[in-house]
C-alpha cells in the first residue's frame, strides 16, 4: 500500500509542478519550514524551465529526424535491415554517453555560469540529441 501512496505523491507533485506551482512551493515549506520561500520558487521555476526545455529539444530532434527521414525517402534512400542495426546500436550508445557521461559537481560553481560547465552541458546535449536523432530515424525506416 505505501507504494501505490508513493506514487500517488509523486504523480501529485510532478501534476502540482506543472499546473500549481505555488502549492508546490506551500507542500515544499511545510516539509523544510526553514527553507527560503524565494529560494524554492526559484528552484522549482528551474525545474520547470528544465522539463520543458528538455521537451523543445527532444521534439525539435524528433521533427528534424521526420523531416530528414522524408528527404531519403524522396530521393529514394531506403537502407537494408543491417545497416539499421548499426544505427540503432550507435544511438544507443550516444544517448547512454550523454547521460552518465556529464562531469557534473567535479565542476560547479555557485553561479554555474563558467565556461567549461557550459561546454560538458551543451557537449552531453548535443551527443545526446545525436544519439536521439539517429535512433529516432532508424526506427522510422521500419515503418
Amino acid at each position: 500500500m505505501s507504494l501505490i501512496k508513493g506514487l500517488f505523491e509523486l504523480f501529485k507533485r510532478v501534476f502540482l509542478l506543472f499546473f500549481n506551482p505555488s502549492a508546490l512551493v506551500q507542500i515544499s515549506l511545510k516539509h523544510t519550514p526553514v527553507a527560503n520561500p524565494d529560494q524554492i520558487r526559484e528552484g522549482i521555476g528551474r525545474v520547470r524551465n528544465n522539463v520543458f526545455r528538455a521537451f523543445r529539444i527532444s521534439g525539435g530532434t524528433a521533427f528534424l529526424s521526420i523531416i530528414v527521414y522524408l528527404i531519403l525517402c524522396l530521393l529514394g534512400i531506403h537502407p537494408e535491415h543491417r545497416i539499421l542495426a548499426i544505427l540503432r546500436f550507435v544511438g544507443y550508445v550516444l544517448v547512454l554517453w550523454g547521460v552518465f557521461s556529464p562531469t557534473g559537481w567535479g565542476i560547479r560553481t555557485i553561479g554555474g555560469e563558467t565556461l567549461p560547465e557550459i561546454i560538458d552541458e551543451e557537449w552531453h546535449r548535443l551527443v545526446y540529441m545525436t544519439g536521439l536523432f539517429i535512433l529516432l530515424l532508424s526506427y522510422l525506416f521500419e515503418l
